[in-house]
């Protein structure tokens, strides 16, 4: 995680997208907004719980590290 963070925001982005898309959710109902939310959890972490994503995603922090799983 810490290497994503010295990422550019738009390709870390990009990287979550994939991710999140990996693990079930619908690409055409995913929007920018979610994902900002996601990059939220790795770049302004404050103690934010999970967010829920199209197509039953949860992403979440646990344990320092970002989980993305269905659920």
């Amino acid at each position: 995680m810490r290497q994503t963070l010295r990422t550019a925001p738009a390709v870390r982005r990009r990287v979550l997208r994939r991710a999140v898309i990996a693990e079930g959710a619908p690409a055409g109902s995913l929007f920018a907004r979610h994902i900002e939310e996601v990059d939220r959890l790795v770049t302004g972490w404050r103690g934010q719980g999970a967010i829920n994503l199209p197509g039953r995603v949860e992403a979440r922090r646990q344990g320092g590290r970002l989980v993305i799983r269905q659920g």
